[in-house]
């Protein structure tokens, strides 16, 4: 597990990108068209873009549902990995819940969990940045992605 941009200790950022986020449930499906079209640029794999984009929409969307403003979304990539980042204002820290078959709701962050590499929660005082990263899939050639 590398996790080269979620270490931030030596931060080598290639790339990053961000865009704000409003509080509307439309939001999570604006920032997965521009995550695309960030991931476009950086050659990213279809089976890495899909968790990414997937993650994102995660995390935006527990913003947009239960944080406050103001709110963004960043990409950066590192070395061979992507770091997403969804800062809010809300000071409350998202924890993965227990889902149950009946609730359709609740398994946002244990998607994030198994789609990524690894993920947490950066507190501030006047927010929140819920980071994910993914070590990117270089070995597949670029006539396959």
């Amino acid at each position: 597990m590398r996790l080269d941009c979620a270490q931030r200790s030596g931060l080598h950022t290639h790339r990053i990108t961000r865009m704000d986020v409003g509080f509307s449930l439309r939001e999570t499906a604006t920032a997965r068209q521009w995550l695309h079209q960030q991931l476009d640029q950086f050659d990213v794999v279809a089976s890495d873009r899909a968790r990414l984009v997937l993650a994102a929409s995660e995390l935006v969307a527990n913003a947009v549902e239960h944080a406050a403003p103001p709110a963004w979304l960043a990409v950066r990539l590192c070395n061979e990995s992507v770091l997403l980042e969804v800062r809010d204002g809300s000071p409350e820290r998202p924890l993965p819940r227990r889902s149950v078959p009946s609730n359709p709701r609740g398994r946002g962050l244990l998607l994030v969990e198994r789609a990524m590499t690894g993920w947490g929660v950066h507190q501030g005082r006047d927010g929140k940045v819920v980071w994910c990263a993914l070590d990117l899939d270089r070995t597949t050639t670029k006539e396959a992605r």
